[in-house]
């Protein structure tokens, strides 16, 4: 068994994954909204997050979940961080909360 619990030579693959985040660049943004969204919903992976930055660090975190098995995605919320400490407070798919502090590139001007 490898370190990630896998088989040796088993491939990591999207039944692997509960959620995938996408960076938003602005070559990528249409790409990662619509055609990977879709891509994922339909591998099965029930959590689908985009994270768009700015000279700071993360400045919004869109949080989608699978409607059912192949989805389509529904938006179950978008932090922004004007809005307060907290990135992120989440239970599903596993514990998590993420401070924007945590999440900055530079330093505040």
């Amino acid at each position: 068994m490898s370190s990630a619990g896998l088989p040796e030579f088993e491939q990591l693959g999207a039944g692997h994954c509960v959620i995938v985040v996408e960076v938003l660049s602005t070559w990528s943004e249409r790409r990662d909204r619509v055609h990977k969204m879709s891509d994922y919903a339909d591998a099965g992976i029930p959590h689908y997050w985009l994270v768009s930055f700015d000279k700071i660090g993360a400045l919004t975190i869109e949080r989608y979940t699978l409607s059912d098995r192949t989805g389509p995605y529904i938006h179950i919320g978008t932090g922004h961080r004007d809005m307060g400490p907290v990135a992120v407070a989440a239970s599903d798919p596993f514990p998590l909360e993420l401070l924007w502090a945590d999440l900055e590139i530079a330093p505040r001007v």
